[in-house]
């Protein structure tokens, strides 16, 4: 009897915990002119609310006279080579007055170029071929992560190197710190500025640096595992090292900064290669599930059933997942090119931009301002849209739609310029009439226009937002 009292309450504690969590939908493409295409490996929101997007690969458009050879006679000649910039934007899509940064510039003097750098290789001379000579050659250093410290600065991994940028004038703030592990994975910093870091492939430790880059030892001598992101708690007493070849979420933890680590796993039947603290909710850690190259729920077993492409809300407190849960919206559906890589949110943590790995530019996700019933049970004949209600309105309307049978519903609003402001409905519903909501409460006066499509219905109207 009290068994099935406790478990009665237990279920309704929970839908009730679950039915407070935040719904969220994707907005729009940010930035709107999809500028930050495929290749996403980085992103970090600053605390001014700036975006900061690295990608894994080098857009022509980032380009850099550098020490070469000529090919024909050997001789030293510069040559032009593509490098990986840095770039950050406003809140509203425009780009920081510093953006793109090519250089690590401390104290003003250029220390290093962040999407590569000069190396030496011995070649056979092209003028005398029993000769062997050294020439230039560019060494490009892939993206590999970003992340801020612990006063809101901007952290960037390339390659084996870390660098660090001022998040309001984006000078860099120390040399860059060699890793030593070849090839780093976003690193986790703590309250004290210290830096944890490892490498994507498996077999090496995890390092520890404090932040004037003094080596501290290893929290973790061999990992297992192919890794892209680590985190860990401000205290410096729990990792969380996604390991997500091996499907699982490893921790580590120690009493105090002088104990040793003990490891232990969570979140089994994750694939995750993403992962970032909530702004507001300081024990809330967010986490990527899987992708289509990289399937959940495959942890040995363990009976799991989350779904793939979507970042998870964990409470590090209690150990469980809060509730909420953010989906990737994907360009190409189930397209295994589309791994999430990247993800931030704004300070109010009112707002996600979330990016994936290789296809795809960053998306730009919101708290869910609408909502969707379904009016009466009566099937329609023929698809319609009606005008919304209020019109004119402020900040809130009802735009009613019907569909005689299941379709796949796109609901969107778009500016006078044709920007897509927000996106209220994008899913499959059955035959029937239904109201969607729109809370207009971010967007000033205006006129807007709103589209809905059905199958091969489309059908677009005005309205008026009244301030």
């Amino acid at each position: 009897m009290f068994k099935k009292f406790f478990l009665v309450l237990s279920l309704f504690i929970a839908i009730a915990f679950n039915s407070q969590a935040q719904s969220w939908k994707m907005d729009s493409v940010f930035p709107v002119d999809s500028s930050q295409g495929a290749g996403t490996h980085g992103l970090a929101v600053d605390p001014d609310g700036k975006v900061w997007i690295q990608c894994y690969y080098a857009y022509g458009r980032d380009s850099l006279q550098v020490p070469g050879y000529d090919a024909a006679t050997g001789a030293p000649k510069n040559v032009k080579a593509t490098v990986r910039a840095l770039y950050v934007f406003n809140p509203d899509g425009t780009q920081a007055s510093f953006s793109p940064i090519l250089f690590n510039k401390v104290g003003g003097v250029v220390k290093d170029t962040l999407g590569g750098e000069t190396a030496f290789k011995s070649i056979k001379n092209p003028l005398d071929t029993t000769v062997m000579i050294n020439v230039a050659s560019w060494s490009p250093n892939t993206g590999r992560g970003l992340t801020l410290d612990e006063n809101g600065n901007v952290v960037a991994g390339y390659w084996d190197y870390l660098f660090k940028f001022d998040y309001k004038t984006g000078a860099g703030l120390m040399d860059r710190l060699v890793c030593g592990v070849g090839g780093v994975v976003k690193p986790g910093i703590d309250a004290a500025g210290n830096f944890y870091v490892r490498a994507v492939g498996p077999g090496g430790p995890i390092k520890m640096f404090d932040k004037s880059g003094v080596f501290l030892g290893n929290a973790l001598d061999i990992t297992t595992g192919y890794c892209r992101s680590i985190d860990v708690t401000k205290n410096g007493l729990t990792v969380y090292h996604p390991a997500y070849s091996v499907h699982y979420v490893q921790t580590l933890k120690r009493a105090d900064e002088f104990s040793p680590f003990v490891s232990d796993t969570v979140l089994r039947g994750f694939d995750c290669e993403s992962l970032v603290w909530d702004p507001v909710k300081p024990d809330q850690l967010w986490l990527s599930s899987g992708s289509y190259n990289d399937l959940p729920n495959r942890h040995l077993g363990e009976v799991t059933n989350y779904d793939v492409a979507t970042w998870y809300a964990y409470d590090t407190k209690t150990n469980t997942l809060s509730g909420e849960k953010i989906a990737w919206n994907f360009y190409v559906d189930k397209n295994s090119a589309e791994r999430p890589r990247a993800i931030g949110f704004s300070p109010d943590g009112k707002i996600a931009y979330l990016g994936t790995f290789s296809a795809g530019a960053v998306r730009k996700y919101i708290v869910d301002a609408s909502s969707v019933e379904q009016l009466g049970n009566t099937i329609p004949s023929v698809y319609e849209l009606a005008q919304n209600y209020p019109n004119p309105f402020n900040p809130e309307t009802s735009i009613r739609f019907s569909v005689p049978q299941e379709s796949f519903v796109t609901v969107k609003v778009f500016n006078t310029l044709g920007e897509d402001v927000a996106t209220l409905l994008n899913e499959v519903k059955t035959a029937g009439t239904y109201n969607v909501s729109f809370n207009a409460k971010n967007l000033t006066s205006g006129i807007y226009f709103y589209t809905i499509k059905a199958n091969d219905f489309t059908s677009t109207k005005k309205m008026i937002l009244l301030r």
